[in-house]
């Protein structure tokens, strides 16, 4: 999911992106102005980002996909977590032993190999001599990824994409 739209939990409309974004960085809770069906008068449903929070269930396209994608993975990227919430903390786990796995965060997780047998945690061999598939990218989500776009080459694609990519 992401912070960049919202969904009104009362009648489904996507909210405005700049009003969310006013509103989460205000502190507030935005509102749906939506008119209503009946009588004309705004809906007033609460807005929720369009992110799954902790406690809710994931989609139902996740669910139906997420053993289809597994096996064609071919570069898993991970991105600004724990990694301690199931069912996504053992996707890192469900990929072939040979596909890299570039973990984007401000810290290493899951490194302890003791755990290795255990099929609810994934384990990370960052350090291990033999690693040949594991990569960590220290840093904020922001900056790694400008600077993995730009070793890749695909600045100018992304600035057409996205416009101003100052972090």
């Amino acid at each position: 999911g992401s912070f960049r739209s919202g969904t009104c939990m009362k009648c489904q409309s996507k909210l405005d992106t700049e009003q969310l974004k006013q509103a989460i960085f205000s502190g507030s809770v935005a509102y749906c102005q939506i008119s209503a069906k009946t009588g004309g008068s705004t809906c007033g449903g609460v807005i929720k980002p369009d992110i799954v929070m902790f406690g809710e269930s994931l989609p139902q396209e996740y669910m139906c996909t997420i053993s289809k994608d597994e096996g064609k993975c071919d570069l898993l990227i991970i991105m600004g977590t724990s990694l301690s919430v199931g069912p996504v903390n053992r996707i890192p786990s469900s990929v072939p032993g040979s596909t890299p796995r570039l973990l984007i965060n401000m810290e290493k997780v899951c490194t302890d190999v003791s755990q290795h047998n255990n099929l609810s945690a994934p384990v990370f061999f960052f350090d291990h001599p033999d690693n040949l598939t594991d990569v960590f990218m220290g840093g904020d989500i922001d900056s790694s990824v400008l600077e993995l776009v730009s070793k890749v080459g695909w600045d100018k694609e992304l600035r057409e994409m996205c416009g101003d990519l100052t972090p």
